[in-house]
């Protein structure tokens, strides 16, 4: 390898990582102005957001937990919902 080429990679690296670096900083002010929010731990795992027959006929525990986050998801649903109606009843 010649310098030049050092000296490129070294330079695409730099400008790779400074990239990134704005990108982060931009998705960081998106979420400070609450435009983008994060995705909470343990939500997601499936695409389509259900089991699969197949997945259950392979995993049969899975469709334990899947009932499980789907009751945790609907208590914290209804929790929003109190919350919502208690700050309305205060007003």
């Amino acid at each position: 390898m010649e310098a030049a080429d050092v000296l490129l990679i070294t330079f695409a690296l730099a400008g790779i990582a400074w990239v990134l670096w704005q990108l982060n900083r931009l998705l960081r002010y998106c979420e400070r102005r609450g435009w983008i929010r994060r995705r909470e731990e343990g939500s997601g795992g499936h695409v389509l957001g259900s089991l699969s027959p197949l997945d259950e006929a392979i995993n049969p525990s899975a469709q334990h937990v899947h009932r499980v986050h789907e009751h945790k998801n609907s208590k914290k649903e209804q929790d929003e919902e109190v919350d919502k109606a208690l700050v309305s009843l205060t007003k």
